[in-house]
């Protein structure tokens, strides 16, 4: 399976509780995929994924909101394959001077014939 790896930076939206990931780079949008309720995934027009939002990012990740301003490391994946596309991701916040590590996953269905690939993306810091 080809692989390809990003470095991305975060922006979290305190009044909406919203966290957005995205890779660095000029990239054209072309569509979005819902993987959950919360999760989505915005991929550009050679169906390179290009960024991540999570809404209800302190619910779902079970942080204080303030914590989502303060994260040290990011890593997430994400797998196509021709039935499916899955999501793997993990923080690591301080929270009260220590390091905090918080995951989350999500699966759907390959709507958007996204080609069989393993993403990675690594933090760089914030945007």
């Amino acid at each position: 399976m080809k692989s390809n790896h990003f470095l991305v930076k975060y922006q979290y939206k305190n009044p909406v509780d919203t966290l957005y990931i995205r890779i660095i780079g000029n990239y054209d949008y072309q569509d979005s995929l819902e993987l959950s309720d919360d999760l989505s995934v915005d991929f550009d027009s050679e169906k390179v994924p290009i960024s991540i939002k999570l809404e209800n990012a302190s619910q779902v990740l079970e942080v204080d909101k303030k914590s989502l301003n303060h994260i040290s490391v990011i890593r997430m994946e994400i797998i196509s394959t021709p039935e499916s596309i899955e999501f793997s991701g993990k923080l690591v916040l301080k929270i009260k001077h220590e390091d905090v590590e918080k995951t989350f996953q999500a699966t759907a269905d390959n709507t958007l014939d996204i080609p069989e690939i393993k993403n990675i993306f690594t933090t760089t810091g914030i945007y």
